[in-house]
């Protein structure tokens, strides 16, 4: 039985030839497609995997294991022969591909190898059904995906649940890293699963595919690993070929929810930068005090640049929402921070977008601002909060159009996110710049319906007040400012505004203000 693409003879043959037949999935897109953005290099990679997995469906076995991370063979499914000529390994592998030199160097380097290292396609089902998938061994938080279950026989389903579930987890990924398990193609139970004895922070997804009034949806269970408890259900999410990515984001987001509930205090470190976001957006000054002393507590062990960049974002809230004083960065110290953060981790992008935005709040420095937050889109480009920080800046620069099309994407995405309030208040401020004060009068409300007590919210209300000559309302927003936050310097803080928006907008900004009496 072999592959009819050479393209995934040589990935089969690559995985073999692996130790414990498991290759990452950066090794893999470097392999062939080293040529390719990693957005495409990924989809490239995924695609592969999943054509290479239908070739061997025949065998009624999960025979291909994928995680997040890593594409394995499954462990006693395989028997690899080495025995064969070094010389001739792959012989007359021709992959036309740009970007695959180096799988030819890996082949030559093969070839000239003490041992060639083929590979039988010969599986052991029997070996395979004796052993229970294992879920967790690294006792960190981890989260298993279960065989979709199909109660309908509309054929898109397939196809259209793995580019959700594989939506799904990129969310994920972009917020959290943690082990994902991908066990789709076997046959398993919740309670076949073998888990460590501390498996908490372990819960099990289940995917069902369904019809629901003419419209093909994914619904999504969250469950205990033991006993199969549904933790969590969510909205079923209608799938459609363009918009399914777009209906996910609120479900990663609760998914991590329910991972930081169940460990409680004690959290995984790996969730302590979604922890951090979290209480952010809670606007909860306690809650935003009491995660920066741990934090600052954590990183006085530890060199994580995960909870650095974190920390610098508080200052963002700490200054605008009038919190306590916020700790001054220079934007020196936002470039070492950054510098600190591989260009492999996971949250990389995450953490491209909290700098990158400090850059432009706390720093005014606009251009590092732009070049860092780009560079996130570019990593991660349904970042929903990258994308509000770009909005943010291209409003600033005067760039209403970019402002626009960035905030519009992030609202595609984040339609049930609990961060939507924030989000709104971005296109509060988009509205006001383009002369749309009733729409930004809208928003603000919309945003002050979700999160009273949101001061940014209050002050955007009082800025499209004003311009509309609404003065008694902008003067009762003022007060409702004052009176959440009674030593909150409200010229201070549209000084910084004037100081960090279009020069147009700042001035008329500022003389109605002035106008009204309110600055």
């Amino acid at each position: 039985m072999t592959p009819d693409s050479m393209l995934r003879c040589a990935l089969l043959a690559v995985l073999a030839a692996a130790d414990g037949m498991t290759v990452s999935r950066a090794r893999l897109q470097e392999l062939f497609w080293g040529l390719a953005d990693q957005r495409r290099a990924a989809g490239s990679l995924r695609s592969a995997v999943f054509q290479l997995r239908r070739d061997f469906q025949t065998i009624g076995e999960e025979v291909i294991v994928s995680s997040k991370n890593y594409i394995s063979l499954a462990e006693g499914s395989w028997t690899v022969d080495r025995t064969g000529d070094a010389e001739t390994f792959l012989e007359g592998m021709d992959l036309s591909l740009g970007g695959a030199e180096s799988f030819e160097e890996w082949l030559r380097e093969q070839r000239s190898g003490p041992h060639a290292k083929g590979l039988s396609s010969k599986t052991d089902a029997q070996n395979q059904r004796s052993k229970r998938p294992v879920v967790d061994r690294l006792h960190q938080t981890s989260l298993g995906v279960l065989p979709v279950e199909f109660r309908t026989n509309d054929s898109r389903g397939e196809i259209y649940s793995a580019a959700a579930l594989e939506a799904l987890l990129g969310h994920l990924a972009s917020m959290a890293p943690m082990s994902i398990f991908d066990l789709r193609g076997l046959t398993v139970k919740v309670g076949d699963l073998d888990l460590p004895e501390s498996s908490a922070r372990t819960l099990v997804l289940k995917p069902i595919v369904a019809k629901q009034n003419r419209e093909l949806v994914l619904r999504l269970e969250l469950k205990a690993p033991r006993s199969g408890r549904v933790v969590a259900a969510f909205p079923p999410v209608v799938m459609q070929e363009e918009t399914t990515a777009m209906s996910l984001l609120s479900i990663a987001e609760k998914i991590l929810d329910e991972f930081l509930f169940l460990s409680n205090a004690d959290c995984d470190a790996n969730l302590l930068p979604w922890a951090v976001l979290s209480s952010l957006f809670s606007l909860d000054s306690a809650a935003v005090t009491a995660t920066e002393h741990e934090v600052d507590r954590l990183l006085a062990h530890s060199d994580s640049p995960a909870l650095e960049s974190a920390k610098v974002f508080v200052q963002i809230f700490k200054e605008h929402e009038g919190f306590d004083p916020a700790s001054t960065y220079e934007a020196s110290d936002l470039v070492r921070i950054l510098s600190k953060v591989p260009l492999n981790y996971s949250l990389r992008p995450l953490c491209e977008s909290l700098i990158g935005y400090a850059a432009h709040m706390l720093c005014s420095d606009n251009n590092l601002s732009t070049n860092i937050l780009e560079r996130a889109r570019k990593h991660a480009p349904n970042l929903a909060i990258n994308l509000d920080h770009l909005a943010v800046l291209h409003l600033s620069q005067g760039n209403l159009s970019a402002a626009r099309d960035a905030h519009s994407r992030c609202v595609d995405l984040s339609a049930n996110s609990s961060w939507r309030y924030s989000y709104d208040i971005t296109g509060s401020m988009i509205a006001l710049a383009g002369g749309d004060y009733r729409q930004s009068l809208r928003l603000s409300n919309a945003s002050l319906v979700k999160k009273p007590r949101f001061v940014g919210a209050l002050r955007y209300a009082m800025i499209g007040f004003a311009m509309t000559n609404s003065a008694d309302n902008a003067r009762l927003m003022k007060r409702s400012i004052l009176k959440l936050r009674p030593d909150f310097d409200l010229d201070a803080w549209v000084e910084g505004l004037l100081k960090r928006s279009d020069p147009v907008f700042a001035n008329n900004v500022s003389i109605t203000l002035q106008r009204h009496s309110l600055i």
